[in-house]
């Protein structure tokens, strides 16, 4: 009985043990010694080759593009497009989507900037398409922006896309799930 009883007694010392609140053990700025503010740590078996996600060959360099980086549009769980940079999503219906389907209007964040300050516009998109489809870029694809025939500013924070196969890109990449 005394048995049973020391027994319980110290199965619930250890449980009530492992419930109390653990000593902080950090420094007094309320973070851990081995912290650095300001500083981000990854730890990763790739070595990335490049920090831009265009010409980079490795999956760490895409990964740390979205701590430094942003896109047009992201993927939702529930597999639908989420607006990032862009301000909605281009639907026939919101006539961002051209009925004869060879162009797409793409409206742009404003008040976006760059690290430095400088305001995200639609010259960046611009120079970005430029970039991907120069042949002296050693970029791993330039498919599908080499599809692309033109990209006009129409304002600041206003693009249209134009090709053949836009709307088909389009479908793709906002509608087909896996298609990602």
């Amino acid at each position: 009985m005394i048995g049973r009883r020391l027994a319980a007694a110290l199965a619930a010392g250890f449980f009530l043990a492992s419930c109390s609140r653990a000593p902080s053990g950090g420094a007094p700025s309320g973070h851990n010694a081995w912290t650095i503010p300001g500083q981000l740590r990854i730890a990763t078996r790739q070595v990335p080759d490049s920090l831009n996600p265009n010409l980079g060959t490795q999956t760490i360099d895409n990964d740390l593009a979205q701590f430094w980086g942003g896109r047009l549009f992201n993927w939702s769980d529930r597999d639908e497009l989420v607006p990032e940079l862009a301000t909605r999503v281009p639907s026939q219906e919101n006539g961002d989507v051209s009925r004869d389907g060879l162009s797409i209007v793409y409206h742009l964040r404003p008040g976006v900037t760059w690290q430095d300050g400088a305001p995200f516009t639609a010259d960046d998109v611009i120079f970005s398409w430029q970039q991907m489809i120069n042949p002296n870029n050693n970029v791993l694809g330039r498919s599908p922006y080499d599809q692309v025939s033109r990209i006009d500013r129409k304002d600041g924070h206003t693009i249209v896309i134009g090709g053949i196969l836009v709307t088909l890109i389009y479908l793709q990449r906002a509608r087909l799930s896996g298609s990602r």
